[in-house]
């Protein structure tokens, strides 16, 4: 357990508010590891390793709103229905929300206004062409689909 605690923290950048997690994030911000072979959030398993196991039925609620921070005093355990008020309290819960800092998607598609899915920061050009996908997969031909545009 020491090993791990000694390359978790190894791994966090420790700020004057918040400590950022500086490994591998997911496309929301969370960041993210391998334990055991599974995909781990690091704010979940900071708080295991400070606090012991989250209890059954609870989540992980981050303080501060900011998705790379694993300071344990920014975190705290809550219901989904709490998380999700809090997540509405708080003025991420619109369209430009969680992901409004995003500039460009995943693959490096722009996202401007005319390539986003109505009320969301979904990418137009990726969303497409798995719809595209999907369908020569249905029809049982998808050696025949484009490329993927990226």
């Amino acid at each position: 357990m020491q090993d791990l605690r000694e390359w978790f923290w190894s791994r966090v950048e420790v700020g004057e508010a918040c400590w950022n997690w500086k490994g591998r994030r997911d496309h929301a911000g969370y960041g993210m590891l391998r334990r055991g072979g599974k995909n781990v959030m690091a704010h979940r398993l900071s708080y295991e390793l400070t606090r012991g196991l989250i209890p059954d039925g609870l989540e992980i609620d981050h303080l501060c709103w900011n998705a790379r921070c694993v300071r344990p005093s920014h975190l705290r355990a809550v219901t989904h229905t709490q998380n999700m008020r809090n997540l509405r309290k708080h003025e991420q819960w619109r369209p430009s929300g969680v992901w409004s800092h995003l500039t460009h998607c995943m693959y490096g598609h722009e996202l401007t206004p005319d390539n986003m899915l109505k009320g969301s920061r979904l990418c137009r050009t990726c969303h497409n062409w798995r719809q595209m996908r999907s369908y020569y997969k249905r029809i049982g031909r998808l050696d025949q689909c484009p490329p993927p545009p990226w």
